[in-house]
C-alpha cells in the first residue's frame, strides 16, 4: 500500500536522522501522546492495543487521550485518560482535569489518530507541547509537522502500520 506524505516528512527526515537520536537514552526521552476517538468498544480497544504495540517497537511509553463523541455519565470512569462532549465549553473547547493533565506535559511525538476531525481534538493538538506532531487528513493541516493522505481503500491497521513506519523513520526506535 502506497500513502502520499507531506514535503514536511521528506524535511523531517533528512534533517532528523537517526544520528539526531542516537545519543538520547530512550529512558530520558519524552512520550509519545496517542490522540483518538472512541466511537464503540471495538474501536476503543483497538486504538488502545496500537499504543501498546507502539510502546513494544519503540520502547517509550506511549499516553492516550481519548475523546468520546457522546455524552458520558459523570460516574463513568476507564483507566485512561478521556473526556467527551459533555466536558466542552459553549465555545467547544475541552475542559477538564484530564486534558490539563495531558497538555502540561512535553512529549516527543503527537499523534491524532482522528480520521473524523473532529475540532476538540485538534485543539488539543495545538495545545501540546511536541517536537513531532503527526495527523491523518486533518482539517487544519498546518498544526502538524507530517500530514497522512491515505488512499481511499486503505484499513485503519494498514493505516497504522504505516505511522510505525514513519516513527520509524524519524529514528524514535
Amino acid at each position: 500500500m502506497t500513502m502520499i506524505r507531506t514535503l514536511g516528512e521528506i524535511f523531517l527526515k533528512r534533517q532528523l536522522g537517526k544520528s539526531a537520536f542516537s545519543a538520547i537514552e530512550k529512558k530520558h526521552r519524552a512520550p509519545l501522546a496517542v490522540l483518538f476517538p472512541s466511537e464503540n468498544l471495538q474501536m476503543q480497544q483497538t486504538n488502545l492495543e496500537f499504543c501498546k504495540s507502539l510502546e513494544n517497537v519503540t520502547g517509550i511509553k506511549a499516553v492516550p487521550l481519548v475523546f468520546m463523541p457522546k455524552k458520558l455519565d459523570r460516574n463513568v470512569r476507564f483507566s485512561f485518560p478521556h473526556y467527551s462532549y459533555g466536558d466542552l465549553s459553549l465555545t467547544g473547547r475541552p475542559n477538564n482535569k484530564n486534558i490539563d493533565l495531558f497538555t502540561q506535559r512535553n512529549y516527543h511525538t503527537l499523534i491524532n489518530l482522528d480520521v473524523n476531525n473532529h475540532a476538540s481534538l485538534h485543539y488539543i493538538s495545538h495545545k501540546i507541547a511536541a517536537h513531532h506532531k503527526l495527523a491523518i487528513n486533518p482539517t487544519f493541516p498546518k498544526l502538524y509537522d507530517i500530514v497522512i493522505h491515505p488512499e481511499a481503500s486503505a484499513t485503519y491497521d494498514s493505516i497504522q502500520a504505516e505511522l510505525v513506519e514513519i516513527l520509524m523513520t524519524l529514528a524514535i526506535a
